[in-house]
């Protein structure tokens, strides 16, 4: 089963607590198979089981870190290694 990350940069952690918090805000979103918050890179991916038949709302995932007091901006998708980005 194929499994897809999407990668967010967070404005808004400030300390663990912060970033434990919207792990779980994260992790308990419809559609959502994991969740990890890194709090020195303000980073956070969310991972989806199979994203062929039940794809991520990035949307809502952003309304629900906003609700949380937290502020999502997808980052693009790297290319796989060996690979240059489309051009």
């Amino acid at each position: 089963m194929p499994v897809s990350d999407t990668t967010f940069r967070v404005l808004g952690l400030h300390c663990p607590s912060c970033a434990l918090r919207l792990e779980k805000v994260l992790a308990s979103a419809p559609g959502v198979a994991a969740a990890h918050v890194d709090l020195l890179r303000a980073t956070a991916v969310a991972q989806v089981d199979d994203p062929a038949t039940r794809p991520l709302d990035v949307s809502a995932l952003v309304a629900r870190a906003d609700a949380a007091g937290f502020r999502l901006e997808p980052l693009p998708r790297e290319p796989p290694q060996g690979q240059s980005p489309p051009s």
